[in-house]
């Protein structure tokens, strides 16, 4: 029998994740292709191996691209959002607005900062 899992399930499952909601929305706001070294010292806090599994799962749930940059010996691989990428941010925005709304607007001040510098982000 073959099983098909609740998609909305599963977007929770990878949006749920510690380092997804933070690696897609700096990928976001760049605007630009970033390095692998570049996004690790932007996503403060993230180990290089976190990072690279986090990026392998989002390329491969197509919600980020891996473009292979290199010219001759020079080995360069980039990251971009995609559309479906842009989407799942734009939801991510839209629980923060809501988890505000919910709170009273005690967590306004979430919008003006990432998640990673939230206390309670550093508590997982």
């Amino acid at each position: 029998m073959n099983e098909q899992r609740c998609t909305t399930l599963n977007l929770l499952h990878i949006l749920g994740k510690k380092w997804s909601v933070p690696t897609l929305e700096e990928l976001y706001y760049s605007k630009n292709n970033i390095q692998f070294n570049e996004l690790n010292r932007r996503v403060a806090g993230i180990t290089p191996k976190n990072l690279t599994s986090t990026l392998r799962e989002l390329n491969l749930l197509g919600l980020i691209k891996k473009m292979d940059m290199s010219i001759g010996n020079s080995k360069r691989i980039e990251y971009s959002i995609t559309k479906n990428g842009e989407l799942a941010v734009s939801l991510i925005k839209t629980t923060k607005e809501y988890g505000a709304y919910i709170t009273n607007g005690e967590e306004r001040s979430c919008r003006s900062r990432k998640c990673i510098e939230c206390a309670d982000f550093k508590n997982l």
